[in-house]
């Protein structure tokens, strides 16, 4: 049986969720077939095959007192409602060969350019896995808002164009100990 965002605990879901869109969707006949996804950062782009790439870099936790958290009859609990906000940040390169964006952008099956393949690394990061293409910024009920997305430039080399991407989450909230509870 595979697993749902049901099983995952509430703390991991929404990550949890966006690598597994990402692993689905860069599948052979994926919105982002033909890129090397590596959601454990364990990848070194080297040369010209190594691209189009994106491995996974840092994570950030920000939590706050939210009186919108659930509340609880757990008197050690009661008064430490959470807000969390989370940041995924994803390292992604992209060949200079390629270019910046796609070379003729009225013919479809000229190579993507870097900025053709950040737009559809987001696409697909809120597009569903379940084959129908359908647009889901909750991350399957695992956020309380969309996402930010913030892409940087990192550096270029004369081989690539790298830049960080970015993923500001807003999970739904919960009460202190609580991390561990799935979301069902």
């Amino acid at each position: 049986m595979n697993p749902t965002v049901n099983d995952v605990f509430r703390f991991c879901a929404p990550a949890w969720e966006i690598n597994e869109r990402l692993t689905f969707h860069s599948q052979p006949g994926g919105m982002l077939a033909g890129l090397k996804y590596d959601p454990e950062g364990t990848k070194q782009s080297m040369g010209e095959d190594s691209y189009p790439s994106m491995q996974f870099d840092t994570f950030q936790l920000t939590e706050s007192i939210s009186a919108g958290a659930p509340r609880t009859t757990d008197t050690a609990k009661k008064n430490s409602p959470v807000a969390p906000q989370q940041v995924v940040k994803y390292r992604c390169a992209f060949s200079r060969q390629k270019g910046l964006f796609r070379r003729d952008p009225t013919e479809p099956s000229v190579p993507k350019g870097a900025l053709d393949w950040l737009a559809l690394i987001i696409d697909a990061i809120e597009t569903t896995r379940d084959g129908e293409d359908s647009v889901d910024t909750s991350l399957g009920g695992t956020v309380i808002q969309p996402t930010r997305v913030v892409v940087e430039e990192n550096e270029n080399t004369e081989n690539a164009f790298h830049f960080f991407l970015e993923i500001t989450l807003y999970p739904q909230h919960h009460c202190r100990g609580e991390r561990q509870t799935t979301l069902a």
